[in-house]
């Protein structure tokens, strides 16, 4: 069973979407595109999240555990909920509030969870 990634992200969270496409360019400036693959839609996100110290140290841990190349289940704002890999994270500490900035990369969609 998949896990889903269940801390709060702030509303700081930001994110880029892309297309991967195939184009052949022909002359008189005409091109052709299509989808490269079925899933050609890939999202990449900064997500903000905070709390306590063992707060962050547990989601660092869940994080670590996942080694960039287990797949989770993390719904995203203004997007559907997919599948997706942390690559990379930045931890804050402030006191005794800690805040984390992650890196998730799409790597599929809810139906292939």
């Amino acid at each position: 069973m998949t896990d889903t990634f269940t801390w709060r992200a702030l509303t700081a969270t930001s994110g880029d979407g892309k297309f991967t496409t195939n184009a052949a360019k022909f002359g008189d400036n005409y091109s052709q595109r299509s989808a490269n693959g079925i899933n050609n839609s890939r999202e990449t996100y900064r997500v903000v999240v905070d709390g306590t110290r063992e707060e962050m140290e547990a989601c660092i841990a869940w994080i670590k555990a996942k080694a960039g190349v287990v797949a989770f289940f993390w719904k995203p704002p203004l997007s559907v909920r997919g599948l997706y890999i942390c690559t990379g994270w930045t931890p804050e500490i402030e006191g005794v509030l800690c805040r984390l900035n992650l890196e998730f990369e799409q790597v599929g969609t809810e139906s292939m969870g």
